[in-house]
């Protein structure tokens, strides 16, 4: 139900009565709650939230309010006279605790330049929904005095009635504020109990605190020195590290580090000639990358090291014409796990080509020793044939020159100036193998194995290496037979003209 003419207003600041809403509360909530709890009760009134601000007031409630010099407030205390704050204050109070409605007066309560008779009352706003909760209804109700000429009387009459209500007041409080006086002390009481304990508690936490302090310490000693350990290990190892990126480097050898799953971890430069490989392949798989060298066969070699934990070798040919010897070593750790593989390429092009021109050469040098008028063989520092053409075949055909071969030595006969046979260790070869040259030759009279006598003519010289050190020997036969029996016949021939 609602009053004739139940219309709220919010009032503006200004000399007048002021009544503020809260901001954060939709001020049309705040009249329709007011305007709700009007309808029951109809003295002045204002609406205040739990921290005593005015939220809304009544039309004529502005005539027992009045705004305070210096800043504007919503606080109904603030706004209310002060000799009525008191009482007002109370009665908040006891409505708060209670949930019931506080009821005090009649007072005095001073407006416009007079004192008149008023009621105070704080009732709950029992009206559902968020924005009811926590406000309360402030009621001013005027006390209306018998005649003016008994007003003086009614009035002191009422100040009378106000100090004994006041008293009886300020002894319910008094008693209410030593109970609770008496309830804080023996919570402060114990209280303190408990926070001694605590203290204690506190002390021998401290103790164990420290204690603990100095093992932390004491640890954290050792870990500084563990540090400081592994800090000098760990520059070790870097400088180790960057030793073997240098040599790797250096040595200009492919390498290629692949884990377990066959993924690319790391590479030298010169893999780049022979897969296609940039810096954002790591971490991916090496099936996925293409190369001048068969990479499935690659790959399969791999697990197959990884499956007998043995390395592999062998020769490859890229697309390129390029020859590699291909080595795959397991890449162990410390604890001989294997974690991965190590793939080598060491480019043999050149030692090939080089094999090449020499076999090449080995045989253009064989067709021309075979082609040879004389006997022409390399003999080792042992006496042992290292190479001979068919002609020295005929004359050494055990394969070991003559002063070192027990067997065949007798059928070799030389003459020395003086008219006496040499020793084998005079023969030209011996000779050379002690680093003497015989070029003008010794002629030197050879019996094969039919009993066939054939004069040659041996020359010899020492082979020697780089430091001058004997490798060997150089020996050539000439078969001079039918010269010097042609030379015999003529020295006979002259000798019998001679007589």
């Amino acid at each position: 139900m609602a009053l004739p003419r139940a219309e709220t207003r919010r009032l503006a600041p200004g000399p007048g009565p002021v009544a503020l809403a809260k901001p954060e509360a939709p001020a049309l909530v705040y009249a329709e709650l007011h305007q709700r709890t009007l309808a029951r009760l109809a003295p002045p009134s204002v609406l205040v939230d739990a921290s005593d601000n005015v939220v809304h007031a009544s039309e004529d409630a502005g005539t027992f309010l009045r705004l305070s010099g210096g800043g504007p407030s919503m606080q109904v205390l603030v706004q209310a006279p002060p000799e009525v704050r008191a009482d007002l204050r109370t009665a908040l109070s006891q409505a708060r605790k209670s949930g019931q409605p506080v009821h005090i007066g009649p007072i005095r309560y001073p407006q416009d330049g007079r004192e008149r008779a008023v009621t105070l009352s704080v009732v709950p706003v029992a009206c559902a929904g968020a924005a009811a909760e926590g406000l309360w209804l402030v009621q001013f109700a005027s006390v209306e005095l018998a005649s003016d000429s008994a007003a003086p009387r009614q009035l002191a009459d009422l100040g009378m009635r106000e100090l004994e209500e006041a008293l009886q007041r300020a002894r319910r409080n008094f008693q209410q504020a030593s109970k609770e006086a008496e309830a804080a002390n023996a919570e402060l009481v114990r209280s303190n109990e408990r926070l001694r304990a605590t203290v204690e508690d506190l002390r021998t936490d401290i103790e164990e605190f420290k204690v603990h302090h100095e093992e932390i310490q004491s640890r954290n000693e050792e870990l500084y020195t563990i540090n400081t350990e592994l800090q000098a290990r760990v520059e070790e190892t870097s400088k180790v590290n960057d030793d073997l990126r240098n040599l790797i480097a250096s040595t200009d050898i492919a390498t290629l580090f692949l884990d377990p799953r066959l993924r690319i971890q790391r590479y030298t430069p010169s893999v780049t000639r022979i897969f296609n490989i940039i810096a954002a392949d790591v971490g991916r798989r090496m099936a996925d990358l293409s190369g001048k060298i068969d990479t499935a066969q690659l790959l399969n070699e791999v697990v197959g090291v990884f499956a007998s934990g043995q390395p592999s070798e062998r020769e490859a040919r890229s697309s390129d014409g390029c020859d590699y010897i291909v080595r795959v070593h397991p890449y162990r750790t410390a604890y001989e796990r294997i974690e991965g593989a190590v793939v080598t390429f060491f480019d043999v092009s050149r030692w090939r080509k080089t094999e090449r021109a020499l076999r090449e050469s080995e045989q253009r040098l064989a067709l021309a020793f075979a082609g040879l008028p004389f006997g022409l063989g390399i003999i080792g520092p042992d006496g042992a044939t290292v190479m001979l053409n068919e002609v020295m075949r005929r004359f050494v055909p055990t394969g070991v020159m003559p002063s070192r071969d027990p067997a065949r030595v007798a059928r070799w006969r030389a003459w020395g100036a003086a008219g006496a046979p040499l020793a084998p260790d005079d023969f030209p070869g011996a000779r050379a193998l002690r680093g003497e040259s015989v070029m003008n030759g010794v002629q030197m009279l050879y019996t094969d194995a039919g009993g066939r006598e054939t004069w040659t003519e041996v020359r010899s010289a020492p082979l020697l290496d780089g430091d001058g050190n004997i490798t060997g020997a150089l020996v050539v036969v000439i078969d001079v037979d039918r010269l010097k029996r042609s030379e015999e016949a003529a020295q006979q021939s002259a000798q019998r003209q001679a007589f």
